[in-house]
């Protein structure tokens, strides 16, 4: 039978079979996943023990008995002379309470010298079972710091990781997720590292970062390091008991609990087994906190996360670098439209443009543009795009420069002298460049260079004519009954 069932026929809790356990007086079987088997000789042990330390008779008499040191008899009279001494203790203290109580003292107004005097001359007789007082007991630190202990842990998982945010930013190119079903699962990916590497950092080092830097101790109840075997037991009571299983709503149910169970000074439950004995149980000490310590953290926080930006930011730069192919371009192109959400049209492997229904109203009178990549020797040097005008339309704006945005941030990448940082900077400038564009300065032809690319806006009129009708430069009225003309942007690299 399981230990649950035990309690429950005995009536005993689980701490004081496993206590008994630990004592040597009970010894069940172990099935094959390592949980132990209770049999019915281990039932009738246990309640001989239970008759007897209800008895008060004390462990060390309980062992001699069961391994044939002493006879039942033998253990009963010394039993009964133990309590003869427990009476008289007992009579000595009622003694003295009767006498306290008829003097009718206040405990404001109590003189305690005269009655501890009094009990110096004629002290309380020694008894097994009624011993002095204890002033103090030691339990097994909890660590009721809930607040340390969750810093300590954010700082874990920050630290920790940041392998998975190198691979998915260097490796993967994914700087972000921001489907939030594939968020909730990366949290997944991002605590399972955490609990694989945190035991092995108890196990040998006998700290994690977090925990070292806020110097909370964390050793089982002998002192000393834990096993690999306990530190994954107790990541995964953690992952489930603390966190959740990092379900919605209950994972912040789940924190609330055991905020309160640490902050009132119990035990949390990934801290116990109640399937291993209570020597497998763990001390998890708080430690004096100094200044340096918590600065310490501090910097340590913020470096970390300033790392982790630095590789989402990375992870933002275009895959390919230096000399692109046509492939790499596509790549690029595809790259930055997801990442900075440009919304421009997907780019085929062919390197035309795809549909994007939505941008034909946001064009203001044109349709989706047509991409044309210059190259040279198999490089791509420049690209053109081209808008024609639909001509149903009565007014025209300037059409949209998502995709040369996302064009031009392609091309880019071909610069070695941009890393994280100066290419966030670089597609800034780049992006504004071409969001000062206007119409009127397509139909001046106007060219502009900027990041060392050379940018030339112009209108070409097949019929009719456009006819400005605002201060901005940006509307445009047919200046006849009909107009078909298209707008072409070209962008190459400038001469060095």
């Amino acid at each position: 039978m399981t230990i649950k069932e035990l309690e429950e026929r005995l009536d005993l809790s689980r701490a004081s079979i496993r206590y008994y356990e630990q004592e040597g007086l009970l010894s069940p079987e172990r099935r094959e996943n390592g949980y132990r088997d209770y049999s019915e000789e281990d039932v009738r042990t246990l309640e001989k023990i239970k008759l007897l330390r209800q008895l008060h008779l004390d462990l060390e008499t309980i062992r001699r008995l069961q391994r044939g040191e002493l006879t039942l008899d033998e253990a009963l009279d010394g039993q009964l002379k133990a309590l003869a001494e427990d009476r008289s203790a007992l009579d000595r203290a009622e003694s003295v309470c009767r006498q306290l109580r008829a003097a009718g003292e206040s405990y404001a107004a109590l003189d305690p010298r005269p009655w501890l005097e009094a009990l110096s001359r004629q002290p309380m007789p020694s008894a097994p079972h009624f011993p002095p007082p204890e002033e103090t007991k030691t339990y097994l630190p909890v660590a009721p710091h809930p607040i340390r202990r969750y810093l300590a842990r954010i700082l874990d998982l920050t630290v920790l990781g940041l392998p998975w945010v190198l691979l998915r930013c260097l490796a993967l190119h994914i700087p972000d997720v921001e489907n939030s079903i594939l968020s909730w699962l990366e949290g997944y990916l991002s605590l399972g590292l955490l609990f694989l590497l945190e035991p092995v950092l108890l196990h040998f080092w006998g700290w994690t970062p977090g925990k070292w830097l806020l110097r909370l101790k964390l050793r089982d109840s002998n002192g000393e390091k834990l096993t690999l075997r306990r530190g994954y037991q107790r990541c995964w009571r953690l992952f489930g008991r603390g966190y959740g299983y990092n379900l919605p709503i209950y994972n912040l149910y789940r924190m609330w609990r055991s905020y309160r169970a640490c902050r009132d000074g119990a035990y949390l439950e990934w801290d116990q087994d109640p399937d291993l004995p209570e020597r497998d149980d763990l001390s998890y000490e708080a430690l004096p906190l100094s200044l340096p310590r918590g600065l310490s953290y501090v910097g340590v926080g913020a470096a970390a996360l300033a790392l982790e930006i630095l590789l989402v930011l990375a992870g933002m730069v275009p895959p390919a670098r230096g000399a692109l192919t046509e492939a790499a371009f596509v790549r690029n192109y595809n790259h930055v439209n997801r990442t900075y959400q440009l919304e421009a049209p997907e780019m085929e492997r062919d390197g035309t443009l795809g549909e994007n229904q939505a941008l034909g109203l946001a064009a203001w009178g044109w349709y989706s543009p047509v991409v044309t990549l210059e190259e040279q020797e198999g490089v791509v040097t420049g690209f053109s795009v081209v808008w024609k005008n639909i001509p149903t339309w009565d007014i025209y704006h300037t059409p949209s420069m998502a995709a040369p945005a996302a064009l031009g941030g392609a091309l880019l990448a071909e610069r070695g002298d941009l890393g994280p940082i100066t290419y966030q900077r670089t597609m800034a400038r780049y992006i504004q460049t071409l969001a000062d564009l206007t119409l009127a300065d397509a139909m001046a032809g106007k060219t502009v260079t900027t990041e060392g690319l050379a940018l030339t806006l112009g209108v070409e009129a097949a019929e009719g004519a456009l006819r400005s009708i605002s201060v901005d430069g940006n509307y445009y009225e047919r200046g006849g009954e009909t107009f078909q003309g298209v707008v072409t942007l070209r962008a190459e690299w400038m001469d060095p």
